[in-house]
């Protein structure tokens, strides 16, 4: 299913009557799926979760804890459906922007090498390369390792 040009797309916060959906968009896309306590304990750790709605039905999703001048993206993740028309993108500019907001100078993730589809996205929005820590994905006795990318982020003037 693609979405029309002229769907509605609102991004909200993530509620826990979406952590179902959520689940389902999780284990549909991550290779090492996080559970639905994983998102419950982040929403009640108070870190930034948010949802993009599409014609009222959550299409993606992120979660992000910012601390300090530091922010780090835990989780970013479109339906398959979904994906490569713009929305994650989406998210991810968001994030930026909602953790400059809140402070912080920069903003770090990990992603599997595996995933082409984020490091391109990661990469085009200017994310550069910091470390690699081993066997950092680990399910069902599988191990990947993860690439820790970063990106600097303009500080607002008070």
């Amino acid at each position: 299913m693609t979405v029309p040009r002229e769907s509605r797309k609102r991004c909200r916060p993530m509620t826990l009557s979406d952590l179902d959906t959520v689940t389902l968009i999780e284990q549909s896309v991550a290779a090492f799926p996080w559970t639905s306590g994983n998102f419950t304990d982040c929403l009640d750790a108070g870190y930034e979760c948010w949802v993009l709605e599409i014609n009222g039905r959550v299409g993606a999703y992120l979660i992000m804890s910012v601390g300090g001048d530091d922010a780090h993206l835990l989780n970013l993740a479109v339906e398959p459906q979904q994906q490569r028309l713009g929305l994650g993108r989406r998210l991810l500019r968001k994030a930026c922007l909602d953790a400059s907001r809140l402070g912080a100078n920069r903003i770090q993730l990990e992603v599997r090498p595996s995933n082409q589809g984020a490091r391109a996205l990661y990469e085009g929005e200017g994310f550069k390369g910091l470390a690699v820590r081993k066997d950092y994905y680990r399910s069902q006795g599988l191990k990947e390792d993860a690439f820790v990318m970063e990106l600097g982020l303009r500080s607002n003037p008070d």
